[in-house]
């Protein structure tokens, strides 16, 4: 039998703001698998009140355990557009594959159109789009790990990497934020709006061990609110991968009426219910599956 692995329980970071935190802050809820309700969750959530000047701004963030599940990129038929000529022979099904249904718990939105910034895609042994050297990056290399970092940090690499997208320069790298986020220039994170504006975002980030991969999506935010938020919540390195109304998404995926749909992780975020399943999605997105693994049951 395989070893079993100690069960998933990412440390409890607590609420940011005492005094506006709401029940339950900090703490994490297990996201469990209605298909598999008894398995040991590979997923929890939890809601961050992150901004001390408007109570109503929420940050949600999910903990990925990545000892259990498996991220995979996806192009979007139109997003990122290509820039080479491989990609331009590159078959873009942008959708999850039937294969992957079964074992399918969750997906989150990709980054940023290439116009702008130009941030790098590369899946499939394909370069979609060249890495720049501002790109915080989202990597898999090919013995499976995951890593953000700056893309000079990761180009020599380069030929060990299965997949990467990029997004804006990090907003925290190895625990440290990025100086022009601490100071005044925060434009480079809302594409052409200004750092400060209040909209909604999305974001990833790794624990110092990169075993944890965080995904946030936001109500109401500034760039500075998010990364502090992800910082919070445990990520050492964290990068914004989206913005507006209708880009970040995280949903979850359960049987209605045989056929699966998604499940939104918090109120207010509208989708199609064919979301990346049945439809093809102009943006690029990624999915989780499970994969398998023994994991020990919590102690009660």
């Amino acid at each position: 039998a395989a070893p079993q692995l100690p069960p998933f329980a990412p440390p409890a970071p607590g609420p940011m703001h005492e005094n506006l935190a709401a029940k339950g802050d900090g703490q994490w809820v297990p996201m469990r698998d209605p298909r598999r309700p008894d398995d040991p969750p590979r997923m929890f959530k939890t809601l961050l009140h992150a901004d001390k000047s408007r109570s109503w701004s929420e940050v949600f963030i999910v903990a990925l355990d990545l000892r259990q599940v498996e991220i995979h990129p996806v192009a979007g038929y139109q997003e990122p557009a290509s820039a080479t000529p491989e990609a331009e022979q590159y078959e873009r099904f942008a959708k999850i594959p039937e294969k992957h249904h079964d074992i399918l718990l969750a997906a989150f939105n990709g980054g940023f159109m290439a116009e702008h910034g130009q941030y790098g895609m590369k899946l499939d042994g394909v370069t979609l789009l060249p890495a720049n050297d501002r790109g915080c990056t989202l990597v898999q290399y090919d013995d499976g790990s995951l890593r953000v970092a700056s893309w000079p940090t990761l180009a020599p690499d380069e030929p060990r990497l299965a997949w990467y997208r990029q997004a804006p320069p990090c907003m925290y790298e190895d625990g440290k934020i990025n100086p022009q986020l601490a100071g005044n220039f925060k434009g480079r994170w809302g594409a052409t709006l200004d750092g400060n504006t209040v909209i909604r975002r999305s974001a990833v980030g790794l624990n110092e061990s990169r075993d944890i991969l965080y995904v946030a999506i936001t109500n109401h935010t500034t760039a500075r609110v998010l990364a502090d938020a992800m910082r919070h919540a445990g990520a050492t390195t964290v990068a914004q991968m989206d913005v507006n109304w209708s880009y970040p998404k995280f949903v979850t995926y359960e049987p209605v009426d045989v056929q699966l749909k998604p499940i939104a992780l918090a109120k207010g975020f509208e989708f199609e219910d064919d979301l990346y399943l049945r439809k093809r999605s102009m943006r690029d997105f990624f999915y989780v599956t499970r994969k398998d693994v023994t994991v020990a049951a919590a102690a009660p």
